[in-house]
């Protein structure tokens, strides 16, 4: 809970975002986009998707679907996820587009994200990355886009 002022008296109010460590802000990231995936994934009747730069810590742990989908996990810097996957309706890139990356680095996952999704994609790219006309341009230029959201 945050603690606030309001002419004298003390109001508490949730607080949504957690403020004590790393490994808590992370948890709370891949429950808020599982929980997007996951409506994404129940709205369209998706059965297969890849999880592009999945790391260490998948979203596929925190999906809540209302059918079976089958998750195809890649990330070509860790050796159990990099074998390159098969194209498929739905790729979510949720950890891969990050502040320090290089920007022929973000360049080469964006293209590999339009290889691979045959429908649709799920990119999150977190602020502070490049700056952000930047990412709507280069986003565009390879996908229409559908929301756009902070």
């Amino acid at each position: 809970m945050l603690n606030s002022q309001k002419n004298g008296e003390k109001l508490e109010t949730p607080c949504l975002i957690p403020t004590s460590n790393d490994a808590q802000i992370a948890r709370w990231r891949m429950e808020k986009y599982g929980q997007l995936l996951s409506d994404i994934i129940n709205r369209t009747e998706v059965a297969d998707i890849i999880d592009y730069g999945c790391g260490k810590a998948p979203v596929a742990r925190y999906l809540r679907v209302n059918h079976h989908v089958r998750v195809t996990l890649y990330d070509r810097d860790v050796l159990k996820y990099s074998d390159m996957p098969t194209p498929q309706p739905l790729v979510s890139c949720i950890n891969a587009l990050h502040g320090d990356m290089e920007l022929s680095g973000a360049v080469a996952i964006l293209d590999g994200i339009k290889a691979l999704a045959t429908e649709a994609a799920l990119i999150v790219v977190r602020a502070g990355a490049v700056k952000n006309n930047w990412w709507i341009y280069e986003i565009n230029k390879r996908f229409d886009i559908h929301a756009l959201t902070n």
